[in-house]
């Protein structure tokens, strides 16, 4: 074995995981017809707020998710947001104890209802 075939194999390696990482990353991104469903969803004032906010590497679901873990903080102990379902108008949040609850919430304003 050449000296040369360690360094081929961590390239080969290192190469299959910015693959899977980059193809992963691809995946979590929603496309535009996703995000404009989303944004259908809400009333137009925030509507207009998130399209403001999503500049800069800020996406609409990334500033959904922050202002909807804002509002679940105000009625719930809440750490992260983990999924959102706009049709089931539901929210599933980490809590403090790292346990996963849901929530029920309003899809035009973002507030929680429960």
């Amino acid at each position: 074995m050449s000296l040369s075939a360690p360094w081929a194999a961590r390239r080969l390696a290192l190469g299959a995981a910015m693959a899977i990482g980059l193809a992963a990353a691809a995946a979590a991104q929603p496309s535009r017809e996703f995000e404009r469903a989303e944004l259908g969803y809400l009333n137009a004032d925030l509507r207009a707020e998130v399209e403001r906010r999503a500049t800069g590497g800020n996406t609409p679901r990334g500033v959904l998710e922050t202002i909807l873990l804002n509002n679940l903080q105000l009625r719930l102990p809440a750490t992260e947001v983990i999924a959102v379902d706009f049709l089931k108008s539901t929210v599933v949040y980490r809590a403090p104890d790292g346990a996963l609850r849901a929530a029920r919430f309003n899809p035009a304003n973002l507030t929680v209802v429960e």
